[in-house]
């Protein structure tokens, strides 16, 4: 849902972002077709992101290649543990994304600066929930597009806030004693549900809050 989220909020800024599901899936030959196909002289970057540091050797093979293929272009790696994946990335963008990857891509296409911190292996990691925090956000849609294929039998996943008000001592969620409010306006939540069920048939939803019953 992460980079259905990223999507969402850069097309709100006039970029086309195409999101690519399932690739632990996709065979080598089927994602450089799929990259032949969609890969010009405008692209700027292409990303990779997940839940949990996922990989495989046909990632690895798959994004060697692209770098040689397409020297150019920026490899993005994102998500809440991006500085954990095996890929080798031109950028790490840890935590919440989406104004550090807005500010990463101005740097990228223009002569704004970003602020990065170095990780592991000389990475160059820009952390969002620090320098750029995407929280509390009203706005938290995941607009999906018909080329995203969306079926309605799939569970797809939603936020109503992020941040909680507790600080538990076990807890290695980011966003932790809040004292604000950080939920999300309930029209843009309902205007999402709304529209995912009567373009897609979607009735099951994932909650990805860090706490739901905290507020």
């Amino acid at each position: 849902a992460g980079a259905h989220r990223i999507a969402t909020y850069l097309r709100d800024r006039n970029w086309d972002i195409e999101v690519l599901e399932f690739v632990m899936s996709w065979k080598l030959e089927q994602l450089q077709e799929f990259c032949k196909s969609r890969v010009n002289s405008k692209t700027t970057f292409i990303g990779f992101g997940g839940t949990f540091p996922i990989w495989s050797e046909i990632l690895d093979n798959f994004f060697r290649w692209f770098k040689k293929t397409y020297p150019d272009v920026s490899i993005i790696a994102g998500g809440q543990v991006s500085n954990l994946y095996k890929i080798e990335a031109d950028w790490y963008v840890d935590g919440f994304g989406e104004k550090a990857l807005e500010s990463l891509l101005k740097h990228i296409t223009g002569n704004e600066t970003v602020k990065w911190h170095h990780g592991v292996n000389g990475r160059k990691v820009i952390k969002g929930n620090i320098d750029y925090p995407s929280f509390p956000m009203k706005d938290l849609r995941i607009k999906y597009e018909d080329r995203d294929f969306i079926l309605s039998t799939e569970t797809l996943t939603t936020e109503l806030g992020r941040g909680c008000i507790f600080n538990c001592s076990f807890c290695n969620f980011p966003v932790l004693g809040v004292k604000t409010d950080h939920s999300r306006d309930a029209d843009n939540l309902y205007d999402e549900l709304l529209e995912n069920y009567e373009r897609f048939g979607v009735t099951r939803y994932n909650i990805a809050d860090e706490t739901v019953n905290d507020y």
